[in-house]
């Protein structure tokens, strides 16, 4: 069993595939020989140049890290490796509701009630936390799966049943947003509001639990149909079918939690998920885990037992330690996408202007390139029109001061040896005092050649004087003729200008 390594995780063969992503087996691997088994989940490669994908992939990461519940698939990190994306999640050795549903139908026998209660309450309870997640500050994310359905729904073989796939997830952080007119979701399962486009919240979820509780329950489909038109219509318009009619073992008070979770008007259904858990609970009690687990093993024998054996391979494959130079190294790409990058893609809506709370069709989507070069660390947003929207760069804090300082040792020697250092003005009163300048104390550069009439008083240099015409500038050629015969002129060997600064005569110097 040869894998690919990312950084510190090495991906192995696949363990299911859809759409947009495929799951693989993982493996993380740490010092003193830790390891633990994850799975890995790989955007496409053909999606994962496309920036609106990416971005849905990136959000479903960032959204589902934010909800902490045994009965939701916990999301551990984000690698970005070689043009691609991958979410690592915790390995669930068990299958997907969809599948066992399958088994049992295939069968010709249903899914014990008590096992059904147990499944569809954890699914409730974990959406129940998902819809009371709050951001890092604190405040109501506002989460709504929008894609409940068998298919989203793992039962393990510890029987506990987790919710998966926050891809489609509407929330308050999200940078992406459903556009005007676009469905995401199974039609089956999608509660009337949202195939009208309306808006949606918590209960939405709820009426797409109370589709799998029917299903689950009278095993068969409850909306079905040849094409999308015909499910849409049958969503909108048909009447459901009486669980006590398919299935006269079950109770009145099963039909009417049913019913109520059922309800095309919003605000006949349950207010939260919690509430639904609680009434099915008392209605028909859940069974024990030990025997949901019983009950999946029974269901897929043949699949689970293979899938462990292709897992014990893997676990028994050596695999080299991880070091922190396998994610610390400097290349064209970022192998893992930082804390630092996931905040700046719930930052970017309002950094646009947008109100802190989106709204569907509010925010084009956005792209996150984050590259690792010569020590730095660099994302560019990218909106949809190809407008950076954020460019956050992170250096080394020692090599900013390093630079500081550099700095500060040129401006130093520059003044200690004279290269910004101009003549330092003196108060008049002081001058008869001031020692004569001798050539080895001067500077050539910073003499500055001046002028004077035959009383002493300065005149403008030849390169001033020039500009007032060409008398002045012979008078001026005239007494530097003169200078050298003026000996009794150089004690001072300087005058003084309006500012107070020394003007040295040249001619005291040749």
């Amino acid at each position: 069993m040869t894998g690919h390594q990312l950084g510190r995780y090495v991906l192995y063969d696949e363990i299911a595939s859809g759409g947009m992503a495929s799951v693989h087996f993982g493996r993380m691997l740490g010092p003193a020989g830790f390891t633990r088994t994850v799975a890995i989940k790989r955007l496409h490669a053909h999606l994962a140049r496309d920036p609106q994908f990416v971005t849905m992939f990136l959000d479903e990461a960032r959204v589902a890290a934010r909800v902490h519940h045994p009965n939701v698939v916990a999301t551990i990190d984000v690698v970005a490796r070689e043009g691609e994306l991958f979410l690592v999640m915790e390995y669930i050795n068990g299958d997907s509701l969809s599948n066992l549903l399958r088994e049992v139908r295939g069968s010709g026998a249903k899914v014990p009630p008590r096992v059904v209660s147990s499944i569809i309450s954890g699914v409730l309870h974990g959406l129940h936390a998902a819809h009371e997640a709050r951001s890092e500050q604190g405040e109501p994310l506002q989460i709504v799966h929008r894609d409940v359905s068998p298919q989203n729904i793992i039962v393990g073989t510890d029987g506990i049943a987790r919710v998966v796939d926050f891809g489609v997830a509407k929330a308050t952080m999200r940078v992406q947003s459903t556009r005007n007119g676009e469905v995401k979701g199974k039609f089956s399962y999608m509660a009337p509001e949202q195939l009208e486009s309306r808006k949606v919240d918590r209960r939405t979820d709820v009426y797409a639990a109370a589709v799998v509780l029917w299903e689950a329950l009278a095993s068969r489909r409850l909306f079905a149909g040849d094409d999308p038109g015909s499910i849409v219509t049958a969503v909108l318009m048909a009447k459901v079918p009486q669980l006590t009619a398919i299935a006269p073992e079950l109770s009145a008070d099963i039909q009417s939690v049913v019913e109520r979770g059922l309800a095309r008007n919003a605000d006949a259904r349950f207010p939260t998920a919690l509430a639904m858990a609680l009434e099915l609970e008392k209605a028909l009690p859940a069974a024990p885990q030990h025997t949901v687990g019983q009950w999946v093993e029974a269901c897929a024998p043949e699949r689970l037992q293979e899938r462990s054996r292709r897992l014990a391979r893997i676990e028994r494959t050596p695999a080299e330690p991880h070091s922190p130079g396998d994610v610390e190294q400097s290349d064209n790409h970022s192998p893992l996408l930082s804390p630092a990058t996931i905040r700046a893609l719930s930052e970017a809506h309002t950094e646009r202007g947008a109100a802190p709370v989106a709204t569907e069709g509010a925010l084009p989507p956005v792209s996150a390139t984050e590259t690792r070069e010569g020590g730095v660390t660099e994302l560019s947003l990218v909106s949809e029109r190809g407008a950076i929207i954020r460019q956050p760069r992170r250096t080394q804090l020692w090599a900013g001061l390093g630079v500081v300082v550099l700095a500060l040792g040129g401006l130093f020697i520059g003044l200690r040896f004279g290269h910004f250092r101009r003549a330092d003005p003196i108060r008049p009163a002081a001058a008869s005092r001031a020692p004569a300048a001798t050539p080895s104390s001067v500077p050539e550069a910073l003499v500055r050649p001046v002028a004077t009439s035959d009383s002493g008083n300065p005149v403008a240099p030849a390169s001033e004087v020039s500009a007032t015409g060409g008398a002045a500038t012979r008078a001026g050629q005239k007494h530097r003729a003169n200078a050298s015969a003026q000996a009794k002129n150089c004690d001072p060997p300087f005058t003084l200008d309006a500012a107070g600064v020394k003007r040295f005569k040249q001619w005291c110097f040749k």
